[in-house]
């Protein structure tokens, strides 16, 4: 065995020795050819630029000029060469310019007269003389060609002439090696030889395939069949422990709520990307791992729930964060009666507070606008009831009584109507799209309101049209509400103004009015169910309150929306967009 490492040291030895030196000559080689190319590529731009700049009616080619001793360097060749290939300057062959033939054929002369960048490069060798030229050549603007070369020595005349440096350098690191590999065979085998491997070896089976396949010292078998069969069963634990971490991560990246696990010094540990979103400080962020999270956060609240989790109880906590409701949950980790660390779990309900809240208005609205005319139904009718009407008012009274009931009557329609769309399924699901004609649609709604119209002196003007796909008795309500509201909220002699836009996929219903219009701050929940501008809930225009809550409701239900732009005095503009069908 010992035999065999100094052997394969000392091949190894060589082999880099010679590898290393062929590796060298390669790079400097190539880095002298690529200098030598680029000085010369550098030497023809400069002297192609000078020429084309060049002005000298006596000497239109600059022929002169190039015979000139101040434009040869060393051992470079300039030839100017016309576009037909003849020679016209050769700082060679000058001034026997005859005996030069023509440069037509030269591949350098052809790419620089066919190339866009006027370019042309190429290198020529001759083995007899262990020599190779290098040419660049590049079309001057009138044409003509100029080409600068230069001769260098060839790659295997370059190395015949390191050569005997290389062999001395093998031979110099062929005899340390021969030192260093007995030196350090010797010290490697030695305490080999001195393990008793016996015990392993009757306790150890070999794979005969796997031996003969991998060629291994005979001594080293066994640590060799034990560091394989270990570093297979570490493979599968690492591999099913990495699975399983990036499971984990995964799903705590990628969960909506936020999520911080914490050890025993209140350092943070675990942070997903969603706890950015709820936490309310500027100086906490996911890179914050390993930071003690009381230090980050300094809501009283917040820390006064970290302590009690600590001692093992657990704490919830409701913020509003970034206008959010948030809940925060804190559960301790215990592990054998000890508590080892902390999880804080943050669920954003700002959806189920808003719809809690809305719950609770919508209770008190639907109460107060049923109350508002069963009082006076009920108040009128105990009047007639007692005889303290006279005759000729009981028809003013029993008007009343009807008045109030129709408006009763309304709200009730209005609020089954918003209660099955918000069950998703208005009139049961027995609707269905159909085909018609939205601007004749919109003419019949405005018959339908001009006695409303008349009282007000409101005019109408209707533009736009076109057949659409949808459900035509939703439109129609949806057109009815809006245009009713543009009366009803109209100044006496005012306009009303239907516009409607039915596109391709999406048609647009605009409904202006020169009305009193509405406060900015209202604009945002003008849609919301028995929302009014008037706090004191006229009832002066006889509207329940959910006259744009349902025409929302249309139109999410054909997958549209609802715009609503206003200003105090200046009018309401309505845009309600809806996905149909052209």
């Amino acid at each position: 065995m010992k035999k065999r490492i100094i052997r394969n040291m000392l091949l190894l030895s060589v082999v880099c020795v010679v590898l290393s030196t062929l590796i060298l000559i390669i790079i400097i080689t190539g880095m002298a050819n690529s200098r030598e190319m680029t000085d010369l590529g550098n030497r023809t731009i400069v002297l192609a630029e000078t020429l084309n700049h060049f002005e000298n009616e006596s000497d239109p080619h600059g022929l002169e000029f190039l015979s000139s001793g101040n434009l040869r360097v060393g051992n470079i060749r300039l030839t100017l060469i016309s576009p037909v290939g003849t020679v016209l300057f050769d700082s060679v062959s000058e001034p026997d310019l005859e005996t030069v033939g023509s440069h037509s054929d030269r591949p350098e002369f052809i790419e620089a007269q066919n190339s866009a960048t006027r370019h042309g490069f190429s290198r020529r060798s001759s083995d007899t003389l262990g020599e190779s030229t290098i040419y660049y050549a590049i079309r001057l603007d009138n044409e003509n060609v100029i080409r600068l070369s230069k001769t260098t020595e060839n790659m295997h005349f370059a190395f015949s002439g390191i050569l005997p440096v290389m062999l001395f350098a093998v031979v110099v690191a062929f005899g340390l090696s021969i030192f260093v590999a007995i030196r350090l065979t010797t010290r490697i085998v030695k305490p080999l030889n001195e393990i008793n491997f016996e015990n392993e070896l009757e306790n150890s089976k070999f794979d005969e395939n796997l031996n003969a396949k991998i060629e291994i010292f005979e001594e080293l078998s066994p640590f060799i069949h034990k560091i394989r069969s270990q570093e297979t069963k570490i493979r599968e634990q690492y591999a099913d422990l990495r699975e399983k971490i990036n499971l984990t991560e995964t799903i705590v990246s990628n969960m909506r709520e936020g999520i911080l696990m914490l050890d025993k010094e209140h350092k943070i540990v675990l942070a997903n990307s969603s706890v950015s979103k709820f936490i309310a400080s500027d100086k906490f962020s996911v890179g914050f791992v390993g930071e003690n999270v009381t230090k980050l956060i300094r809501d009283t609240a917040f820390r006064d729930c970290v302590k009690k989790a600590y001692s093992g109880e657990s704490c919830n906590l409701s913020r509003t964060y970034s206008g959010r409701v948030v809940e925060v949950f804190f559960s301790p980790v215990i592990t054998g009666g000890e508590i080892e660390g902390l999880i804080i779990l943050f669920l954003d309900v700002t959806e189920k507070a808003t719809a809690e809240k809305m719950r609770r208005e919508f209770s008190a609205n639907i109460s107060h606008e049923l109350k508002t005319p069963l009082t006076s139904i009920l108040g009128t009718s105990e009047m007639l009831c007692e005889g303290m009407v006279k005759s000729d008012d009981i028809a003013k009274f029993t008007s009343v009584i009807r008045e109030e009931a129709s408006r009763l009557l309304r709200l009730i329609e209005d609020i089954i109507r918003i209660s099955e769309f918000d069950e998703g399924s208005p009139h049961s699901g027995t609707l269905e799209r159909e085909e018609f004609d939205v601007g004749i649609l919109a003419n019949e709604v405005v018959d339908r309101l001009r006695p409303l119209a008349k009282n007000k002196n409101v005019k109408f003007i209707a533009e736009g049209g076109g057949k659409i796909t949808a459900i035509k008795t939703f439109i129609d309500e949806m057109l009815y509400n809006l245009i009713d509201n543009a009366i009803k909220y109209n100044a006496e002699g005012g306009e009303v103004k239907i516009a409607i836009d039915a596109g391709k996929n999406h048609t647009l219903f605009t409904v202006s009015d020169t009305g009193i219009g509405i406060p900015p701050e209202h604009l945002e929940r003008i849609t919301e169910r028995f929302y009014r501008v008037d706090k004191s809930r006229s009832k002066d225009t006889g509207g329940t309150g959910l006259g744009l809550s349902i025409v929302k409701h249309i139109a999410e239900y054909h997958g549209g929306s609802v715009n609503v732009q206003s200003s105090p005095s200046q009018g309401t503009t309505i845009t309600v967009k809806i996905q149909t069908v052209s």
